[in-house]
């Protein structure tokens, strides 16, 4: 299973389909400002993907 490293924070764990990344962030104990929820209208929780696809 594909996995996703945190540079910043040293850490990763396994993409489990049909989560968003916001999930498993969240899942993960990483902490993402997201005062919407997660459903992109104020785009605090956006991240940048520095390699590899989602």
């Amino acid at each position: 299973m594909p996995k996703i490293f945190i540079k910043q924070l040293g850490k990763d764990f396994e993409y489990v389909p049909k989560k968003s990344l916001l999930q498993l962030l969240l899942e993960n104990d990483i902490f993402v400002d997201n005062p919407c929820n997660g459903n992109g209208s104020c785009g605090k929780c956006k991240v940048r993907v520095l390699e590899g696809n989602l």
